[in-house]
């Protein structure tokens, strides 16, 4: 269901109704999606079996899935818990990249298509541009972007850790955990604040 943001706050149904649903008619049930291109698309993550290393481009205006990628790097298919935009406003840029989690690796993607042709749908592999791979017991939930493009990514552990936009490689500064997984984060625009939460507490940290 499709709905519009009213005066003070309040959403009313804009009677649009959009079918999620990949080239073959079967329904996907996405559990992420992120704006791009300018707000004309949404990038989708689900979780069903089989779609777990996929990413799915539904356009805004056309109301329907037009491109599928596979997540893969150096051959294997990289099933990803987690997408976010490269900084908190590129979704309203004409941006080509986007930033990729799984439980060990924080990776940029690349959707640029070769010679500008439209796409297919045909599962064509997402071009990997730049990250990290880390150590198996990291296990990364969520992330989150600053406007320079900064990274906030919390953990399993309860650690939130810190990325600069220039190196993925190693956590600019980690704070401790709670000792409950986080399950989901954001951070403001400028980076001096994150919010986190758990299943049981709601965490405010001063960056």
């Amino acid at each position: 269901d499709v709905f519009r943001n009213r005066a003070g706050g309040a959403l009313a149904d804009a009677n649009v109704r959009v079918k999620l649903a990949d080239a073959a008619g079967e329904y996907i049930t996405p559990t992420k999606g992120i704006l791009a291109n300018q707000e004309s698309s949404m990038l989708l993550l689900s979780p069903d079996t089989g779609r777990r290393d996929k990413l799915y481009q539904m356009d805004l205006e056309r109301e329907q899935v037009v491109s599928e990628w596979g997540c893969v790097k150096d051959g294997v298919h990289i099933p990803m818990s987690d997408i976010q935009c490269d900084t908190k406003s590129s979704q309203m840029e004409s941006r080509s990249t986007f930033l990729g989690l799984d439980d060990n690796r924080l990776v940029r993607w690349d959707m640029r298509l070769a010679g500008g042709v439209a796409q297919e749908m045909a599962s064509p592999t997402l071009g990997y541009k730049d990250g990290h791979d880390f150590a198996r017991g990291t296990k990364f939930r969520c992330m989150a972007t600053t406007g320079d493009g900064c990274v906030a990514v919390g953990s399993d552990d309860g650690k939130i850790r810190l990325y600069s936009d220039t190196s993925m490689r190693q956590a600019k500064t980690s704070f401790p955990g709670l000792g409950s997984p986080i399950t989901a984060i954001d951070v403001t625009h400028d980076g001096k604040w994150i919010l986190a939460t758990t299943d049981t507490c709601l965490v405010l940290l001063h960056t």
